[in-house]
């Protein structure tokens, strides 16, 4: 299952990330700081169309 955490990028989005990766979750994350590299460090993916990213979630 997919699931986006917007403000993934900060302290508490980071722990959700983790919390939900080692859950089994593909894990999306978006930060209005645009870090890809907390991202890239976390393993996951960096939403950078936000917009996009929420549709693909939903639907």
């Amino acid at each position: 299952m997919k699931i986006l955490i917007i403000g993934g990028t900060g302290e508490t989005g980071r722990w959700f990330t983790e919390f939900y990766k080692n859950h089994g979750f593909d894990v999306i994350i978006w930060g209005i700081n645009k870090r890809k590299d907390i991202a890239q460090e976390l393993g996951v993916k960096f939403a950078d169309d936000l917009d996009s990213e929420i549709k693909k979630v939903i639907l």
